[in-house]
């Protein structure tokens, strides 16, 4: 996954519960959760 300088993201992960947050913001913050429990 290519991050450009003028689109920066943040990609947490949560070791407890297994869930990994990705925050994109070129105009603002958008948080996006993917759950990895199946």
């Amino acid at each position: 996954m290519n991050i450009e300088p003028s689109n920066p993201a943040l990609i947490f992960y949560n070791f407890s519960t297994k869930d990994v947050f990705v925050i994109i913001q070129p105009r603002g913050v958008s948080l996006s959760r993917f759950s990895t429990k199946n």
